[in-house]
């Protein structure tokens, strides 16, 4: 019987990183393509930096199509403590031409909101964006419970709790149930290299895997 070859479009709202989550996407990507899918990858902009350390040493990587950053999202910081509101407001800006593009394509997969967006087919989820697991405490000042006001606002108007989500562990899953009401949650897990951890034995310390991707700061 022959295998049924689909149209797929993977979007990763920002390219401004060389990090485990664009990698990720680079990988579905190669591998979705090496099933025979026709595959294309969507982006609302490249940081050509980013993209030159991300792509290092890699085989003919998917170049992203770019659809343009919305005005306000440019308005926010590309790193630091905006990173998740630009990123939602991107995409519910960017959600129109998507569509646009996508229309006749058999799947959409988004991989970096971490929401389980209401205009894709599945989502993949490093860790639901409205859990701020590293700031959310009791003593966060006012200024802070807003800006996480504002995200969980807007993670929840974009989400759909019956889209098939993708999780990077049996523990993000968890969390991903607890904050979307997801029950379609499979666990897939990222592209590491598994034999270069194995050595390492049990602390593993400041270990860089080039296999799980690069972090770019800015100075």
């Amino acid at each position: 019987m022959k295998a049924l070859k689909l149209k797929i479009a993977v979007v990763h709202t920002f390219f401004d990183e060389a990090g485990g989550g664009e990698r990720l996407a680079l990988e579905m990507v190669r591998a979705l393509r090496e099933l025979g899918h026709r595959v294309d990858l969507y982006t609302a902009h490249v940081d050509e930096r980013a993209w030159g350390v991300l792509t290092s040493g890699l085989e003919d990587p998917p170049r992203p199509i770019p659809l343009g950053e919305p005005l306000l999202s440019k308005a926010l910081r590309r790193t630091g403590r905006f990173v998740r509101l630009r990123r939602l407001y991107a995409i519910t800006r960017l959600a129109g031409r998507v569509k646009r593009v996508t229309k006749d394509y058999d799947l959409v997969i988004e991989t970096q909101t971490n929401v389980p967006v209401f205009w894709t087919d599945a989502s993949y989820i490093h860790f639901p964006a409205i859990i701020d697991y590293m700031a959310a405490q009791a003593r966060a000042g006012g200024l802070r419970r807003l800006y996480d006001w504002l995200v969980v606002r807007r993670a929840r108007s974009l989400a759909d709790s019956t889209r098939p989500v993708m999780t990077n562990s049996n523990w993000t899953a968890e969390y991903v149930r607890k904050a979307y009401g997801s029950q379609r949650v499979y666990v897939v897990h990222p592209p590491v290299n598994v034999e270069e951890l194995l050595p390492l034995g049990g602390d593993r310390g400041k270990s860089c895997l080039p296999s799980a991707g690069y972090r770019l700061r800015r100075g």
